[in-house]
């Protein structure tokens, strides 16, 4: 065991930074600074549907008509000052088109996804990442 830690490490928290050379222990707490580097939410969901795949602090997709969709928060954030990347697929018959985000609320977040032509479509794998939000 290393010198310091206690051997109920149930309050311990491990933290590096990105570049490898920094490893921060607290305890009963959290490196904000660090915190502010990982998504405050992720979902990977069937945009034709709605079923969420895999998911970070997601409560539920509504799709809310062809190509838009509102993306509700398990923990609301504390602001609406974050980042979201929204990506899809490209169907094997389909030209892939553009995504975007807007309407952000402390609860949830609306995203659009379109064709080529700016036309709503729904497609088969969104992924929305969120940044921020949090103080």
């Amino acid at each position: 065991m290393a010198s310091g830690l206690k051997s109920d490490n149930s309050n311990l928290v491990l933290n590096a930074d990105g570049a490898g050379n920094k490893v921060v222990i607290q305890e009963n707490g959290i490196d904000q600074e660090l915190m502010k580097r990982l998504p405050t939410a992720w979902v990977n969901f069937d945009g034709t549907t709605g079923a969420i795949r895999d998911s970070y602090n997601i409560n539920s997709i509504v799709v809310n008509s062809i190509g838009n969709t509102t993306i509700n928060f398990n923990t609301p954030m504390d602001n609406t000052n974050y980042v979201c990347n929204v990506t899809q697929n490209g169907e094997p018959t389909v030209a892939y088109g553009h995504v975007g985000y807007f309407n952000p609320t402390i609860s949830g977040v609306d995203i659009a996804t379109m064709n080529i032509n700016g036309e709503g479509t729904n497609r088969t794998l969104v992924s929305v990442t969120v940044f921020g939000g949090k103080n």
